[in-house]
């Protein structure tokens, strides 16, 4: 009788199975530096990139300021506007560029993104209603 724990077929197998990953691997990767190159990156394929430069670059975020939880804090304070992900955006990337916490005040970069996405507004004559002057207090 032949023992099917010294045969090569599982050995074959995980080794086929491992060169498949890095195969599908290799490949996303690519196609994501391709959409990079030509403009067409998705928000989600850019998480991705940034995701897989972090260690290369010796750079460990130890927080993020992400627009669409900014977003969805924004739309808690002001009515809905077609101009409020531009202008939140906008805001975090100022707030982003110019942020000095130290980890643990992720609200309070978000709050300071909606104060400033309130000013350029006011910049360009977009009208943000807030919440507190529609609805009747409780």
């Amino acid at each position: 009788m032949s023992d099917i724990a010294s045969s090569p077929a599982p050995w074959l197998t995980d080794t086929v199975r491992w060169w498949c990953y890095r195969l599908t691997k290799t490949f996303k990767r690519f196609q994501r530096a391709v959409q990079y190159a030509t403009g067409r990156l998705s928000t989600d394929n850019a998480q991705h990139i940034m995701l897989d430069c972090c260690f290369g670059a010796g750079w460990h975020p130890l927080q993020i300021l992400d627009v669409q939880e900014t977003l969805n804090e924004a739309r808690e304070i002001f009515t809905d506007h077609p101009a409020l992900p531009h202008l939140i955006a906008a805001a975090c990337s100022r707030v982003a560029s110019k942020w000095e916490g130290n980890g643990d005040d992720s609200h309070e970069a978000r709050r300071w993104a909606i104060e400033i996405a309130e000013e350029y507004a006011a910049h360009t004559n977009i009208k943000l209603i807030r919440w507190t002057d529609v609805l009747p207090p409780e």
